[in-house]
């Protein structure tokens, strides 16, 4: 009986996941040869190891409230031998990205959950389901988003967190009791943004996955450390759904500074001389108009 609710929590965790990820095979576990015994050697001594790099200039990691500022800087004109006043200020209205986050998951949570409920039409390993209940959270200004930034590789990395989703059913059992199947889990949106595009698109997705966290599974109240590691293991590609964001970023707010030449510099999450509430902040610079000697 414990053996087959093992089986069955694990083909119910593949199977489940799949509505909300592409299906993945379960990795094998390699057994390792064993070591062959020898002789030691003499030891040699111990060197000192090298010092940590030091940290980079600008770099951030945390959580963050999720608004995006743009940031310009640029010189007044410069008359040759005079260098101009450097000007860096906050330009236009902040972007809420939790907001637009927020709307992207919930705008497609009914899609998702009938995806999921049309799979379990099907039997899994040759057990039908019933009583199936699913239950995906709702996003909001709640939610976490936490960033790294690195003005260096011009990379800024956002991972959004989507808790306490759960999905409950029963399966059928031929010759036992029907057994009840429980699955809790945290989804995360992890995105990959880098700002070394082309001089008209400087933003680029370079990648962007939903991921399951902290998985829970459950058979007629037994929890499934197996079928729990198959579910931490999945993830989806989901670049393509968020590539229109990006090209919204680029053509409606950041095209008409590129148009008065200015080009992206860096992502930031602080800035020398810029007061502003916002937790990302985009760098973009034009250079100085020099003015022809008299």
């Amino acid at each position: 009986m414990k053996q087959f609710k093992h089986t069955l929590a694990s083909f119910v965790a593949v199977t489940l996941v799949g509505g909300i990820f592409l299906s993945l095979a379960s990795p094998s576990e390699a057994q390792l040869p064993a070591k062959k015994k020898i002789e030691a050697e003499p030891k040699e001594p111990k060197k000192n190891p090298p010092p940590p790099p030091p940290p980079e200039p600008g770099a951030f990691s945390g959580y963050i409230n999720g608004k995006l500022s743009l940031v310009t800087r640029e010189r007044g004109v410069v008359v040759p031998g005079k260098p101009g006043a450097t000007s860096t200020k906050v330009v236009g209205s902040p972007i809420d990205l939790k907001a637009q986050l927020s709307s992207l998951w919930n705008g497609n949570r009914d899609a998702v959950e009938a995806q999921v409920r049309e799979m379990l039409k099907k039997p899994i390993n040759g057990h039908n389901m019933y009583n199936v209940k699913i239950t995906l959270a709702s996003a909001s200004a709640a939610n976490k988003l936490f960033m790294s930034v690195s003005p260096k590789n011009k990379q800024l990395t956002l991972r959004y967190t989507l808790p306490s989703n759960k999905i409950t059913c029963t399966a059928e059992v031929d010759w036992w009791f029907d057994q009840p199947v429980s699955m809790t889990f945290d989804l995360e949106v992890v995105m990959v943004i880098r700002t070394n595009g082309s001089k008209s698109d400087p933003l680029v997705l370079s990648s962007a996955t939903v991921v399951v966290r902290n998985a829970v599974v459950r058979v007629d109240g037994d929890r499934n450390s197996s079928a729990e590691r198959t579910l931490n293991s999945k993830s989806l590609d989901i670049r393509s759904k968020l590539l229109p964001a990006i090209a919204a970023l680029n053509n409606i707010t950041l095209r008409p500074y590129v148009n008065q030449g200015f080009s992206m510099i860096s992502p930031a999450h602080t800035l020398p001389g810029v007061s502003t509430s916002s937790d990302v902040l985009i760098l973009m610079e034009r250079p100085p108009l020099v003015a022809s000697p008299r």
